[in-house]
């Protein structure tokens, strides 16, 4: 896997407007929303568990210092997990947690791999 093939949950934004015609039918948006979630909750959350998108190290990284522009806060909660993919050598992979680094709201969190014994 290389940085530039990512897989992203992007869990799709409300429609706006009206969820249903006159007749109680639900519109071609909300459709469209419903179908969307949907795919997305089957592709992510199956019987077998939960799929985390793969991150390489260099995103991993990247995502930890991540502020937002405009309020300046760190976008990466605390509780974050992500799956940490070598780009050339699959048994480097591991499991990272975003960790709070401090208790000023805000502050980029510390992340740290999860150890398996």
């Amino acid at each position: 896997m290389t940085d530039n093939i990512k897989v992203a949950i992007r869990v799709p934004n409300l429609p706006l407007g009206p969820i249903v015609d006159k007749d109680g039918n639900p519109t071609q948006n909300e459709q469209l929303f419903r179908q969307a979630l949907i795919d997305l909750l089957q592709l992510y959350l199956s019987p077998e568990g939960m799929v985390m998108p793969a991150q390489s190290p260099t995103n991993v990284t990247t995502i930890a210092a991540n502020l937002d522009g405009i309020t300046g806060q760190a976008t990466c909660l605390p509780g974050t997990v992500i799956y940490q993919q070598h780009p050339s050598d699959y048994t480097q992979d591991s499991l990272v947690v975003a960790f709070r680094n401090s208790n000023t709201t805000g502050v980029a969190p510390v992340i740290k791999t999860v150890t398996v014994t």
